[in-house]
């Protein structure tokens, strides 16, 4: 079953610690603020980009909510397709 995690703001840094656990789960995360840790360009990579190709799974942030909800929805889509 897909699934997805959304999160609105980074409440302090055990906030990362969950969304990257996701990503061993195979489930995206979403967020409509950046990470504190993005100030890595090579964290940044690794956990919204590297993670897709390893796990099939993304840390997704995009500032606006609608976008976000969009590409959450076409994610999603994707996956479900995938299962048949």
């Amino acid at each position: 079953m897909p699934l997805a995690f959304s999160s609105p703001e980074w409440g302090n840094e055990k906030g990362l610690a969950a969304a990257t656990a996701l990503r061993l789960a195979g489930i995206s995360s979403y967020h409509c603020v950046h990470a504190p840790m993005l100030a890595s360009p090579a964290v940044s990579k690794y956990l919204t980009e590297e993670c897709l190709k390893i796990f099939g799974s993304a840390m997704v942030i995009d500032v606006d909510p609608k976008s976000l909800a969009m590409r959450m929805a076409s994610d999603l889509a994707k996956r479900r397709a995938n299962l048949s």
